[in-house]
């Protein structure tokens, strides 16, 4: 009768202090959520029917992150046992190892959750002990994680800025024509790996702006001709580089296709309202360079 009246203290005092938060969970037997009165009597059943052990998870929140933030909740698995003869040894504290969990990170929780010099106390106490030690480890372990984050993440800026240390150009291309939708996926997709940002507008005739390093510009180019339109006949690969500016910094954060945004005349619907495309260059700060990039192209 002693394991089971330790076993029912463990219960109700982990039940007290974390059901109101929805930190609470049986996993095993699971009828025993379900169960109004939670007495020795009851424990003495499951102990005759489900194998004659408890087994509880409690959900341990870092209010210091986000709830959607993956890393916001570590488990720890509680096993109750409810028979005499597992009494020292069914006892038992684990963390669940979560997706985000290294096997580094792991065993960390994993010692701070067990401790040392549990052996006189109970096994509320224990548990109690433990989920006090996991929250202090999970947010120091948090917090690493989160200085780990921020480094990286200048370090990703910095890198970023010593490729733009070389002084940036801005380049405006124009092609006869420019549908094929595969070919302006590409020249979309393929330019953040030389670290270029932009925009393709396609139709009759065809506009591409990189803003970049001349060197990434001119690598990017080459392997645009050389890849992406290697099925490309020849006389139809004819792209002109009409005008090159050197510029203190970009107008555009990345590299997307605007051709979507404006109407589409022509007899074929392949010709863009320039109206709408001088407006929409003068929103970017780029409309005044606009009749040097069209002028002498036929697309007027």
């Amino acid at each position: 009768m002693e394991v089971l009246e330790e076993a029912l203290t463990t219960i109700e005092v982990l039940r007290s202090m974390h059901e109101p938060m929805d930190e609470f969970h049986i996993l095993h037997p699971s009828n025993l959520s379900t169960v109004s009165v939670l007495d020795t009597d009851t424990l003495s059943q499951i102990r005759d029917q489900d194998g004659g052990q408890v087994e509880l998870c409690i959900d341990i929140r870092n209010s210091s992150i986000s709830d959607t933030d993956t890393r916001n909740t570590t488990c720890l698995m509680i096993t109750i046992p409810l028979s005499d003869e597992h009494r020292h040894s069914g006892f038992s504290l684990s963390v669940r190892h979560e997706t985000w969990m290294s096997r580094e990170v792991h065993a960390r929780l994993q010692r701070a959750c067990v401790g040392d010099g549990v052996d006189s106390l109970d096994w509320s106490e224990i548990a109690l002990n433990a989920i006090q030690a996991l929250r202090e480890e999970q947010c120091d372990l948090l917090k690493e994680m989160q200085d780990t984050d921020d480094t990286e993440q200048m370090s990703e800026e910095a890198t970023i800025q010593t490729q733009d240390a070389e002084p940036l150009q801005r380049c405006w291309f124009l092609l006869i024509s420019l549908s094929t939708p595969s070919k302006r996926d590409e020249l979309v997709a393929w330019a953040p790996q030389y670290n270029l940002s932009g925009f393709v507008l396609a139709g009759k005739p065809g506009l591409v702006c990189l803003e970049g390093a001349r060197k990434d510009i001119d690598a990017y180019m080459s392997e645009i001709k050389s890849v992406s339109w290697a099925d490309v006949p020849s006389h139809q690969k004819k792209i002109s580089l009409v005008l090159t500016e050197t510029i203190g910094m970009r107008k555009f954060s990345d590299m997307s296709e605007i051709t979507d945004l404006f109407s589409m005349h022509g007899k074929r619907g392949n010709r863009a309202d320039l109206g709408q495309v001088r407006e929409w260059m003068e929103s970017k700060g780029v409309g005044k360079l606009f009749g040097m990039v069209f002028m002498g192209s036929g697309a007027t």
